[in-house]
């Protein structure tokens, strides 16, 4: 039993190894206390250079990579205030409202683009009619 909760943790961090960190590494982050990227995106720098047994050259190298799978950053304020104000138009169909992941984002520019007659005007006459219909149920 922990043989299997000790693989299920290590495969966890285990996913920066396809980005370059050898399996050693890796085993050294474990034996630390550090067990999924998650955490290990919240440590800092400094925490890691504490860690027995890994180079400097290998932290930072570790810091980098772990900075490409979780990004982690700060947001201001007023981007996301006028995130929760953006909504989605849904089209007139579910399949293209799935594939857009629910519609067209407002607030947002959204480029349709491809070769002729692919129906990137069919495609513009739909959002339109989309929207007229929306609003026009709106005030039903």
């Amino acid at each position: 039993m922990q043989n299997k909760l000790n693989r299920r943790f290590y495969n966890k961090i285990a996913l920066i190894k396809k980005l370059g960190l050898n399996e050693n590494d890796i085993f050294k982050l474990f034996e630390s206390g550090i067990f999924s990227i998650n955490f290990l995106s919240k440590i800092s720098r400094k925490e890691l250079y504490t860690l027995n047994g890994i180079s400097d050259a290998k932290i930072e190298k570790i810091y980098k990579l772990t900075k490409k799978v979780i990004p982690v950053g700060f947001t201001t304020l007023q981007k996301i205030l006028l995130k929760e104000n953006s909504f989605y138009v849904g089209l007139l169909d579910k399949d293209i409202n799935n594939i857009l992941r629910g519609g067209i984002e407002t607030r947002e520019i959204t480029e349709v683009f491809g070769e002729s007659k692919t129906g990137k005007t069919q495609f513009c006459h739909i959002l339109s009619v989309s929207i007229l219909i929306s609003d026009y149920e709106d005030f039903i």
